[in-house]
């Protein structure tokens, strides 16, 4: 898969990234890889396989949200994916996702670092 057919199917879907699977690990190429690698004179015909890409660290599906919030911010990462109990992907959790999803309050009494 090229550079050009990730942009197209991320323009397409209307997305900020496309998760990929390779063996049995999963990866994420964001809108920001792609203009990193475009504006570092990377050329838009390159293959996927060519590029470094970021592995995503997975929860279990029925992780706690305060926990996959905790992986998120001590990984540093943007994505988290979601694995059911058979490991496969079921969903991408960021780190927006999540502070939409909980009560301010409980983030500032659980970690005041993790908003600041």
């Amino acid at each position: 898969m090229t550079i050009r057919s990730v942009s197209q199917l991320i323009d397409h879907h209307n997305v900020s990234s496309v998760v990929l699977e390779i063996g049995e690990d999963y990866f994420v190429f964001s809108v920001e890889d792609l203009l990193k690698h475009l504006h570092a004179g990377g050329s838009s015909d390159a293959t996927l396989a060519e590029l470094t890409l970021r592995k995503i660290t997975c929860v279990f599906e029925n992780e706690r949200v305060l926990t996959a919030f905790e992986i998120l911010e001590s990984n540093g990462d943007r994505y988290l994916g979601v694995v059911d109990t058979t490991e496969n992907l079921v969903g991408i959790l960021t780190d927006t996702d999540i502070l939409s999803a909980v009560d301010p309050t409980v983030l500032v009494q659980k970690k005041p670092s993790a908003i600041w």
